[in-house]
């Protein structure tokens, strides 16, 4: 009798490319952003959070929310094709903005932490990021705008993920500490802070997933203008 055959589980495609929200383009947000990550670290460069270490810090040129990840086989699903999709949404986006030419992103004033657990009564994270202030119009006309674009994605075959759309603008993500090690950082720690503000974004872009340019922004493949 022949040996049996094992069958392995299959691995989902690795992903190419994501689609985003950019916000990396506010310098006030850089600045608010880079003023707060400071805080977090003394005059000498020592982190004021346990478990805190600078390479888990995200760069503010690289500040966006992402809407969606994507593995881009180059063949149906590339980068043509996923922009030729995000250009057909354009009379539904109109229909949400009416006459407007951008979205606002209104943040709230605490960042808010991801992946989180309990140590002796303390809240320890793998992520710190800006969560959009709620209720809010513009909160729900960004949502709007977002779900069309998620959804269409979705039904379409390119993000394959089944988690919901949660919009946020990471600011702190362990998966980038080096050297690679898994250890949370202190939420509790984390300092009282200031207004991070509001910002128009004028379109959505299609992102290469870990590219960098020459000034550490994510390298765009293109993307549509809302207006």
């Amino acid at each position: 009798m022949p040996p049996r055959r094992q069958v392995s589980a299959s691995v989902p495609p690795r992903p190419t490319h994501f689609l985003a929200l950019p916000l990396h383009n506010h310098p006030m947000l850089r600045n608010r952003v880079a003023a707060f990550q400071n805080s977090l670290f003394d005059r000498n460069g020592s982190a004021l959070v346990r478990g805190l270490d600078k390479s888990i810090l995200v760069d503010p040129r690289r500040l966006h929310m992402t809407l969606g990840v994507m593995a881009l086989d180059g063949e149906t699903k590339n980068i043509t094709s996923a922009l030729e999709l995000l250009e057909s949404l354009r009379p539904a986006l109109r229909a949400v903005l009416e006459e407007r030419h951008s979205v606002k992103v209104e943040f709230k004033t605490a960042p808010e932490v991801l992946n989180t657990e309990k140590r002796e009564g303390e809240i320890f994270a793998n992520v710190l990021y800006l969560g959009v202030k709620e209720p809010s119009d513009e909160t729900t006309r960004l949502k709007q705008v977002c779900d069309i674009i998620h959804n269409a994605f979705k039904t379409a075959g390119y993000i394959t993920e089944t988690r919901p759309l949660k919009l946020h603008c990471t600011l702190v993500n362990t998966n980038y500490r080096r050297p690679r090690r898994r250890e949370a950082f202190s939420y509790d720690d984390i300092p009282a802070t200031g207004e991070f503000g509001g910002y128009d974004v004028a379109g959505v872009e299609v992102w290469e997933m870990g590219s960098h340019t020459e000034n550490n922004e994510y390298a765009s493949c293109g993307g549509i203008r809302f207006g």
